[in-house]
């Protein structure tokens, strides 16, 4: 059985995670924040409806008929769904397996799935499949199920578990929620946190007519900033943050983004104030992104919890290797290392890493890094939305130490210029001038109109590549002045000891420029 795109990039991912952030050493000490203790939550929503879990019978011994079975419950869920008038944000298969007993799917179900599919053999399996509702009130949605529930049972489709949510005001951690607990003489705490973290605790109701119920306290806005899904290793949802389709939502984030946010049940906790995303951005120092040619898919990752093993960022697929370099340009940091790493896999799914690279951001770059539009598009922008959309500064994404994560407000492409100019490092060839890559030429300038004649420039990348026809240096300066300099500038032919002369279109002045040594480490450009 061939392996999935995401247990590869993840593995690969694995390989490097010395590089990245390990934001699972922010558990909000009290002392870190600064906060003060107080007893419980407040600014209690009304409670809704986050989603639910439905099962249904399929045949295992039929793949064929297994994936129509699965499409045609979907379809039922929408129909169903739609009628009632339950808006959802989501409807997908979650995962699959064979059936033990009668305990989730009653057995007057399997026997008539059963019977409906006899013409082979037969194997009893389910499917689960989770509907996502766009904040639904649960009074609202406890009223529809009654009519829902009979609708989908005839069409073999059960209901397995229902989340019934409180958003509110403050938030605390897994330590202080479990001492809590404990106070209370609560014994039931789920032993999840290598899966869930340290900002999510989860118990069942001590009550023996009620173990089915299960109770759940988390800090949301951690929880989008960490990972996009508990079954996923890699994933972004930062974009749900400013953009969030569910408008209510993004306004009750907005409203306690100085707080923080928890979804808890009716319970008494401390609470501590928190600032998610400053604390986490302050211990990047790197990223890393991976590409495979051979299947072209490219990912990247931010951070990373160490706990959970959950990974932030995003995949994609059928990309070309202009557009993965494209991509590690837009999606990386300024002023840190960006890891590259190219792989290819085997015929029994061996991966063996064929390429590693550093690159950097041009020096003083002030450009945004981007996360994935609503969409999980390559090129978001706020021209996409026909929607309110808020400026991530307004959620508390706010630049730390010239981390700016972003958008653009206009549109974008894989043709457009990228964000940012990559800079190769090179440790091992006595070199120390950055190789350039992606450079865009419209984004240099001819030499005799942006150099200063008197002015000595050190710089810091170069690189060569075709404008109209003709092949140019291209260079930065330390001072971030770009220059796109053709033979008239530049003599070289690519040694190290460069000396060329720039002469001016009208000859009336000729303005030598020598690149030289300057301490056996830096290179200097003196305009006379």
């Amino acid at each position: 059985m061939s392996r999935s795109k995401e247990a590869i990039i993840n593995e690969i991912l694995n390989k490097y995670t010395q590089n990245l952030a390990d934001v699972g050493q922010c558990v909000h000490p009290l002392g870190r924040l600064g906060a003060t203790k107080r007893q419980g939550f407040t600014r209690f929503s009304k409670m809704f409806c986050d989603s639910m879990v439905f099962w249904a019978p399929v045949n295992s011994a039929d793949e064929k008929g297994k994936g129509k079975s699965i499409g045609k419950y979907m379809a039922d869920l929408r129909e169903a769904f739609g009628k009632a008038d339950l808006p959802y944000d989501s409807i997908k298969s979650l995962h699959s397996g064979t059936l033990l007993d009668h305990e989730y799917i009653p057995a007057d179900i399997q026997t008539a799935h059963a019977q409906e599919n006899s013409n082979g053999s037969y194997s009893a399996g389910f499917i689960s499949i989770k509907v996502s509702l766009y904040h639904c009130r649960a009074k609202k949605v406890v009223m529809a199920m009654v009519t829902i529930l009979p609708v989908l049972r005839k069409r073999y489709l059960v209901l397995h578990d229902i989340d019934m949510t409180h958003d509110c005001r403050y938030v605390s951690t897994r330590t202080y929620l479990e001492r809590h607990l404990k106070a209370k003489g609560i014994s039931t705490i789920v032993n999840d946190r290598g899966r869930v973290g340290d900002h999510c605790v989860t118990w069942f109701a001590p009550a023996d007519n009620a173990q089915k119920i299960r109770y759940k306290v988390y800090n949301k806005l951690v929880q989008m900033l960490e990972s996009a899904d508990v079954r996923k290793s890699l994933g972004s949802r930062m974009e749900d943050i400013v953009a969030n389709p569910d408008e209510k939502f993004t306004r009750t984030l907005l409203r306690h983004r100085d707080h923080g946010l928890s979804r808890p049940p009716g319970v008494n906790l401390l609470w501590l104030k928190a600032a998610p995303f400053g604390e986490r951005a302050e211990l990047i120092k790197a990223m890393v992104a991976v590409y495979i040619p051979g299947s072209k898919v490219f990912a990247y990752c931010h951070w990373w919890n160490s706990t959970t093993r959950k990974k932030y960022g995003y995949m994609w697929s059928k990309v070309s290797a202009p557009l993965a370099m494209h991509l590690v340009a837009n999606y990386s940091f300024n002023d840190r290392p960006i890891y590259y790493v190219e792989a290819k896999i085997s015929e029994n799914g061996t991966v063996e890493v064929t390429k590693e690279k550093i690159y950097e951001r041009e020096p003083g770059c002030k450009a945004k890094t981007l996360v994935p539009g609503g969409s999980k598009g390559m090129f978001p922008s706020y021209a996409l939305f026909d929607r309110e959309v808020y400026k991530f500064a307004d959620m508390g994404i706010v630049p730390v130490d010239n981390i700016r994560i972003g958008w653009p407000k206009r549109r974008h492409h894989k043709e457009s210029a990228p964000l940012a100019v990559l800079v190769e490092h090179r440790h091992d060839d006595g070199q120390y001038v950055g190789h350039m890559r992606n450079m865009h030429s419209s984004t240099f300038g001819a030499g005799h109109n942006v150099l200063e004649p008197g002015r000595i420039y050190t710089i810091a990348a170069a690189g060569l590549k075709e404008f109209r026809g003709t092949l140019y240096w291209h260079i930065i300066m330390d001072c971030g002045t770009r220059v796109r300099a053709g033979k008239s500038l530049f003599r070289s032919k690519g040694t190290n000891d460069m000396k060329c002369k720039l002469v001016q279109e009208n000859q009336a002045l000729q303005f030598l420029v020598i690149l030289r040594h300057v301490h056996s480490q830096e290179r200097v450009l003196e305009f006379l």
